[in-house]
């Protein structure tokens, strides 16, 4: 019998959402393995630069990952990307956002990129999302729960898209060593640090 070992690419979903637990973390993390995928280097490109006009490009994970952690950040963003990009629904996330203290203004077409965000404190708390059309945009509510003081109790409405990438949200930010508690549609993440 012969064998083969085989080099694969690290995962571009779990890049991302460690690249962004890292921007949030204090202390930070390093990270050994990063996806080489356009959508992974161009997020860490971003976030380690100060520039406050932001082309996540097509990335779709990029933008809304990227939505949170700007309206969690001092300062005034415009978040943009590709013209496809500025078809892809983003209404369900702003909406959630706006409701714990985000101010998030739509620059073109109500409900698509681009945006202005004015980041600052969110207080977290308690929060529906419609996750019919994208589980992201509650991953990308996860992923920032444990660094608000109040941290969050998101519950998941419409049909559960891709929920497999939710647990995988879950699972990475457990790795890390935050809790969560999941019952069915509710997510309980507290504040804590690591």
């Amino acid at each position: 019998m012969i064998t083969f070992d085989v080099d694969l690419p690290f995962s571009k979903s779990i890049s991302n959402r460690l690249l962004i637990l890292r921007a949030l973390s204090n202390p930070s993390f390093s990270i050994v393995w990063l996806s080489d995928s356009t959508d992974t280097e161009r997020l860490r490109a971003i976030l380690s630069s100060d520039s406050s006009l932001i082309d996540a490009g097509d990335g779709g994970t990029t933008f809304r990952f990227l939505l949170p952690l700007l309206s969690f950040r001092k300062g005034e963003f415009v978040l943009t990307g590709t013209e496809r990009m500025k078809k892809r629904p983003i209404r369900e996330l702003v909406d959630a956002l706006r409701e714990i203290g985000a101010v998030i203004d739509y620059l073109e077409e109500d409900g698509f990129p681009p945006l202005r965000i004015c980041g600052g404190e969110l207080k977290g708390g308690s929060l529906s999302v419609d996750v019919s059309r994208s589980s992201q945009f509650a991953s990308a509510l996860l992923l920032i729960a444990p660094f608000m003081k109040n941290g969050l109790r998101l519950h998941l409405t419409g049909s559960l898209v891709s929920e497999s990438y939710i647990e995988l949200t879950l699972k990475v930010m457990q790795q890390l060593g935050f809790t969560s508690r999941r019952n069915d549609r509710e997510v309980l993440i507290p504040y804590q640090q690591l």
